[in-house]
């Protein structure tokens, strides 16, 4: 386990939007012993990280000593393309991806509730995401923090969260 530093938690940098892609693959669940096809992954996997900072784009790092040891973002898809947990036009869909030797910890609870007070924050209503559904700790982690099971196909579950607005 790595040493105990002071974790900061802010907004992804446009500086740092290549890192996006090495999350976004790090985010796959693949079952012990699977050797995925990387090239293939990429290519189905884009739409998630290219021209990242288009309108309704917003991610957050963790960081330790400046380095990004997890991302949460979410963005909006359309009907023409959709991402894995399309629901609509107007919902945005959540990823996120702790770096191995930083999960465990509390971080991607910590990121998540950062998205979701900043997507409410925004006047978004509810957010999805898709989950493998043998990815018991993500799952698990999910339905922790509110998500509702919307349904569940070709090995995916979709799932849901209303989002609150803050008062004020």
């Amino acid at each position: 386990m790595p040493a105990p530093n002071p974790i900061q938690i802010r907004a992804l940098d446009p500086a740092d939007y290549a890192l996006l892609e090495q999350f976004t693959l790090l985010a796959v669940h693949l079952p012990p012993g699977v050797e995925p096809d990387w090239a293939a992954l990429r290519a189905a996997l884009a739409h998630y990280y290219q021209l990242f900072g288009r309108p309704g784009d917003l991610a957050l790092a963790a960081r330790v000593e400046g380095k990004a040891v997890g991302m949460v973002w979410a963005r909006l898809f359309t009907a023409s393309q959709p991402g894995y947990a399309y629901l609509d036009a107007e919902t945005p869909e959540l990823s996120l991806a702790i770096l191995p030797e930083w999960r465990g910890l509390g971080l991607g609870k910590a990121l998540t509730q950062a998205l979701l007070r900043e997507l409410g924050r925004r006047g978004y209503s509810q957010v999805s995401l898709s989950v493998s559904p043998d990815n018991t700790a993500a799952w698990g982690l999910y339905q922790a923090l509110g998500f509702e099971t919307v349904s569940e196909a070709e090995g995916a579950i979709t799932m849901c969260r209303k989002l609150e607005k803050p008062e004020g």
